[in-house]
């Protein structure tokens, strides 16, 4: 089971359980499962490809990965993404 922790910028902690089934929307509008204000209304999705989680960009802009700049990337255990300010 792969977890997803997600601090915000006061120091909150939350934990999500991804899904092979279901992708991890993140984004500025409220249907996205975590909403960031300050990125566009969809940014990127988490989700299953073949043999592990992937997060890529769903708008024009990039997305961070453990400090790497990039459009798309498979995720391994302690990645950091780092979404919006």
């Amino acid at each position: 089971m792969a977890i997803l922790e997600i601090r915000d910028s006061h120091g909150n902690v939350q934990t999500r359980r991804l899904s092979r089934d279901e992708p991890l929307s993140i984004g500025s509008h409220p249907a996205n499962d975590i909403r960031v204000k300050d990125v566009p209304a969809l940014h990127s999705r988490i989700s299953w490809c073949e043999d592990g989680y992937e997060v890529a960009s769903a708008s024009s802009g990039d997305i961070v990965v453990s400090g790497r700049t990039t459009r798309h990337a498979f995720l391994h255990d302690g990645d950091v993404l780092h979404v919006g300010s």
